[in-house]
């Protein structure tokens, strides 16, 4: 099992991600609901069956914010037909990398601005589809 720190980590998403500096990756997990599948008869625990169907998730990224990308983030927050492509490039010990892919739609972008500090956003996207 390969085991690395997160330096080198890559985050690709359509123009927003390409011109910004990562600081930090979070993806929200990826989950698969449940069908309570308990009838008149069941006793004891309830019984269920799990989704054929899971959701990917969020992902959120930790960027230095760059205020002259105004135009793509606006682009990206309003683009409600295509779901852009996606992928995370993990390391994977020594020079290896992993790269994750899967679609998704900037459903967020949070602006820190504090005086005598680096500017930061928080990017979010919301997965759709698989994950690759």
């Amino acid at each position: 099992m390969a085991r690395d720190i997160a330096d080198g980590a890559t985050v690709s998403f359509g123009s927003v991600f390409t011109s910004l500096n990562l600081a930090s990756i979070s993806h929200s997990g990826i989950s698969r609901n449940t069908v309570d599948a308990s009838h008149l008869g069941t006793s004891g625990g309830k019984d269920f069956l799990a989704s054929s169907m899971y959701d990917p998730g969020e992902l959120s990224c930790e960027v230095h914010f760059d205020p002259s990308l105004k135009a793509t983030i606006a682009a990206a927050m309003t683009n409600d037909s295509t779901a852009q492509a996606l992928t995370i490039t993990y390391p994977n010990g020594g020079t290896a990398t992993t790269a994750w892919s899967a679609y998704g739609y900037l459903t967020g972008f949070d602006i820190t601005a504090s005086k005598e500090e680096l500017m930061t956003a928080t990017a979010t996207v919301k997965l759709s589809g698989s994950i690759g």
